[in-house]
């Protein structure tokens, strides 16, 4: 059997609790005032500490064998037991209120009560690729990388230094405790716990009003530079009156419409196949024309007229609401991803 992601989450909002599997298509339907956007930001929130935040402290014997001999050998056996420990070690540490909280952009208190737990059904570590066996790279510090490869009964890490860094000392023992940490995320979880991206509800006004918020910080900035404030409170009560607090995946949201990255092709968009091209030819006929890329913004160009370039604020709304699923399928996509949307009849006409 395939190996799925299992959530369990309780205490947040007004959601009592929730249990559900990661599915190649996962719907959460229901009432308003559920918790359905909640359980979603929970989620993603999670995936996105897995890969960017969390590091477990994998014991000093791995980080010596690295820094002594270059190299460490760990048995599957053993491999075993680390990942199990990962996966728990993670979901303690993304319910603590003051981790949890910042994925919704709210008051620490409000989740004092959440308890969230990820786990991996039918779990196995995946030592090969088809024939061959599977290995990764993590570029480490300053010319440091670690590379790791699975044998029959073992995972080695290797550790090698650019020519640069031949004669300079190996980073500190606690920034390879983390590098240690992404190989064993890399090699046990990769193929099983995907990398996310989201469209939230508010993906609409993210595009509209994506340079307001920037003036809002702007703002702030300009004002302590002309110090226009008479008596000034201190430093960080002025940060926080004048700090916008939203949830992660509406700042993400904001991030994507400031900043298209212009260059890129998911794997969608380089792919031959009849699958990949039908399903970006089916977006096309849902937006009525294309998104294009300008100087890292997108523009809209209706199908038809090519000659035609329209910014977001003068296009429609069902084209405004559909940019994030656009850049990510054109940009970003790549196998194994989950991509999430939060309420996505969200301005879709009935056909």
């Amino acid at each position: 059997m395939k190996s799925e992601i299992h959530i369990e989450v309780s205490g947040l909002g007004a959601m009592k609790e929730a249990k559900f599997d990661v599915k190649p298509l996962t719907i959460v339907c229901g009432s308003n005032n559920m918790g359905k956007t909640y359980v979603t930001y929970a989620l993603y929130g999670f995936l996105t500490f897995w890969r960017n935040v969390f590091a477990l402290d994998v014991g000093e014997k791995y980080v010596n064998a690295l820094v002594a001999k270059r190299q460490v050998v760990i048995p599957l056996a053993e491999c075993s037991k680390i990942s199990t420990r990962l996966l728990e070690t993670a979901s303690k540490a993304y319910s603590d209120p003051d981790v949890i909280s910042q994925v919704f952009g709210a008051n620490t208190k409000l989740f004092k009560s959440v308890s969230f737990e990820a786990r991996v059904e039918n779990f196995s570590i995946k030592t090969k690729e088809g024939d061959k066996f599977r290995n990764g790279t993590i570029d480490a510090h300053d010319g440091i990388v670690l590379k790791w490869e699975f044998t029959d009964n073992e995972l080695k890490i290797l550790l090698y230094k650019s020519e640069q860094q031949v004669n300079r000392r190996i980073p500190h023992k606690w920034l390879l405790q983390r590098h240690l940490c992404s190989c064993f995320k890399q090699a046990f979880f990769d193929s099983v716990i995907p990398n996310p991206y989201i469209a939230c509800a508010e993906r609409t006004g993210a595009v509209i009003f994506q340079k307001e918020l920037d003036f809002t910080r702007n703002r702030m900035m300009e004002l302590i530079k002309e110090d226009k404030i008479k008596n000034m409170p201190p430093f960080f009560r002025l940060l926080d009156d004048y700090s916008a607090r939203y949830p992660s995946p509406i700042r993400n949201n904001v991030d994507v419409a400031r900043e298209i990255p212009d260059g890129k092709e998911s794997f969608l968009r380089k792919s031959q196949s009849v699958e990949c091209k039908k399903i970006m030819e089916l977006f096309c006929d849902i937006i009525g024309g294309e998104y294009k890329v300008v100087r890292g913004q997108a523009k809209f160009i209706p199908r038809g007229e090519r000659a035609k370039s329209l910014d977001m604020i003068l296009s429609s709304s069902s084209v405004r609401a559909l940019m994030h699923l656009g850049v990510y399928l054109n940009f970003q996509a790549q196998p194994g991803d989950i991509f999430m949307m939060d309420e996505p009849e969200q301005n879709l006409h009935p056909e």
